[in-house]
């Protein structure tokens, strides 16, 4: 109830320059995070390499032309866009966010898709 558009963040100031994208997908009853039409398995902890090492390439490539910054705690002030399904469950929602904190990216916005169905 509290969504806003990308014009509302940009009205705020909130930075979308740069933002990840991860969308979650379901697949034969399991879920995947999908970043650039690649789906990567969600691990317990954030702990799929594969997925940690293309987001921390993606935070370094930022870094290193000072797109992003990070601060004095490891934080990066990257924006991570967060697409979920309605169905999704939180413990996999959960190795998401934790994949993006092993990282620093703690700028998290969530999106929620919602199924409406008619009578």
């Amino acid at each position: 109830d509290q969504a806003m558009t990308d014009k509302e963040l940009k009205e705020k100031n909130v930075r979308l320059e740069g933002r990840i994208v991860i969308q979650m997908q379901s697949k034969e009853g399991r879920y995947f995070a999908v970043v650039n039409n690649k789906q990567y398995e969600l691990v317990a902890q954030g702990s799929n390499k594969s997925l940690n090492d293309y987001l921390d390439e993606q935070v370094n490539w930022q870094l290193g032309r000072n797109l992003a910054k990070k601060d004095s705690a490891g934080a990066v002030d990257i924006p991570v866009k967060l697409r979920l399904p309605e169905a999704a469950p939180m413990k996999d929602v959960e190795r998401i966010v934790m994949t993006c904190a092993r990282l620093g990216l703690v700028n998290i916005q969530y999106a929620s898709e919602l199924v409406l169905k008619r009578n």
